[in-house]
């Protein structure tokens, strides 16, 4: 890590493998620098301001105004979907509690963890929810002691993405499972965008920019396989005999119906003689079909929104004696 003393920027190496090898891309509208590694093509700012500079904003209260309901519903959602139904769950960088609060009244053990004293302070107030305030690599919980694990725009922006990622392995159950978000920049519309540096979600805080590709990396290098990329309209884009193929994922469509309403209209009246609400799912796959041969997508995996939710299961890849935890032993608060 290389600090410009004179500008407070610093040259950081790749956040997934660590390389200095790295590539510039675009410099955004508010002045960021958005670099690629030239090893995993993992996306990052660099240089970008000081790590001191970019934390101090996670304790100022406009960061901890901004409580997604949606995001919440999501997370309930796949565990339904995993047929998980109660246990014990960590919600980290939890912000003001809201994923507690609702895991709580679904029957879960929900505890919350997040490093900011405001966001702590609001969640007694507002939610009347304690939460450990610490950061999760500060923290020691007994390995294997969790039987979910979610981070919701967390890994974004993460100073070390795949030492949290260790450290949730660390202290997930066999089996457990990890809920995470990040936004993807292999979206379909920042894919389609001319001018990319004025992409709204290039934002202060978000100092790693995730694809599916990269995900994947970060997963396998911290130990687990087979993740599922849940309502976000998961697509792959491939090269075949009969010429490049859209390979929809699981759920596309239904993302599809939400997602691309306003294009899906028309293509159903012109194709099908009806309106896109009764259209089969098969019709809805044939109307994006036609309209993939415009994006001019190169192979690759992507989404039709601009965030991502990954699950995955603990299944070590890797030896877990090799993974490094903290010596500590604080304990969790008293909760209600």
């Amino acid at each position: 890590m290389v600090e410009d003393r004179s500008t407070s920027l610093i040259e950081i190496n790749c956040p997934l493998c660590g390389s200095s090898e790295k590539n510039p891309v675009l410099q955004t509208r508010e002045g960021h620098f958005l670099s690629q590694c030239t090893q995993c093509e993992f996306q990052f700012y660099s240089p970008r301001p000081v790590s001191a500079k970019i934390e101090a904003y996670y304790h100022e209260e406009e960061f901890y105004e901004k409580v997604n309901i949606t995001a919440v519903e999501i997370v309930m959602d796949i565990l339904a979907h995993h047929q998980l139904r109660s246990g014990k769950l960590l919600d980290v960088g939890c912000g003001v509690g809201t994923l507690v609060a609702v895991a709580r009244k679904k029957g879960w053990d929900a505890v919350g963890m997040d490093p900011s004293e405001k966001a702590k302070e609001l969640a007694r107030k507002v939610l009347d929810v304690e939460i450990i305030n610490s950061y999760l690599e500060d923290f020691c919980f007994e390995p294997e002691s969790f039987d979910v694990v979610v981070l919701l725009a967390v890994l974004e922006h993460a100073f070390d993405p795949l030492s949290i990622m260790y450290q949730v392995g660390k202290i997930l159950k066999p089996g457990g499972q990890v809920i995470f978000s990040t936004p993807n920049l292999n979206n379909l519309p920042y894919q389609l965008m001319q001018n990319k540096a004025e992409y709204s979600w290039f934002v202060k805080e978000h100092i790693n920019h995730f694809t599916i590709k990269t995900h994947r990396s970060l997963l396998e290098k911290a130990g687990f396989q087979n993740p599922e990329f849940h309502m976000s309209g998961h697509f792959a884009i491939e090269d075949s005999d009969q010429g490049r193929m859209l390979l929809p994922g699981q759920a596309f469509v239904r993302s599809a119906r939400n997602l691309l309403a306003s294009s899906l209209e028309p293509s159903a009246q012109k194709m099908f003689g009806k309106p896109s609400s009764g259209l089969t799912d098969q019709e809805v796959l044939e109307i994006i079909g036609q309209q993939a041969a415009s994006w001019d997508l190169q192979p690759g995996e992507y989404t039709l929104s601009h965030a991502v939710y990954t699950s995955v299961r603990k299944k070590w890849g890797v030896d877990p004696r090799q993974i490094i935890i903290p010596q500590c032993t604080p304990e969790p608060p008293d909760r209600p």
